[in-house]
């Protein structure tokens, strides 16, 4: 008698460790297949009026390395000759930009 109530204990078990794994998958699994799904992986072109791209216009996704680490950016302008403006913060509590208060 021993004997068969292990065993189908064992079972229980190792179904029940099955069953918890494959939550966890589907947990993990679901939110990177959304971000996948909805990430801009290329950004939008300027376009005219009747829907052609924009001349002199630049809209790309590039990488730098700052500080040892591989940043992803994306730089979008409606003309080449503009300069890129990159704002690094080195604070969370910044506070760099303040609204204008109106009178």
């Amino acid at each position: 008698m021993k004997r068969v109530l292990m065993k189908s204990t064992t079972h229980k078990g190792k179904w029940m460790v099955s069953i918890l794994l494959f939550a966890l998958l589907a947990c993990l699994l679901i939110p990177v297949g959304a971000l996948l799904l909805y990430s801009p992986g290329k950004p939008k072109s300027f376009l005219t009026a009747d829907g052609t791209p924009l001349a002199n216009s630049i809209s790309e996704k590039s990488y730098a390395a700052i500080g040892s680490v591989e940043q992803g950016m994306f730089i979008r302008g409606k003309h080449t000759q503009n300069p890129v403006l990159l704002f690094l913060h080195g604070d969370p509590g910044i506070v760099f930009f303040k609204k204008k208060e109106l009178k």
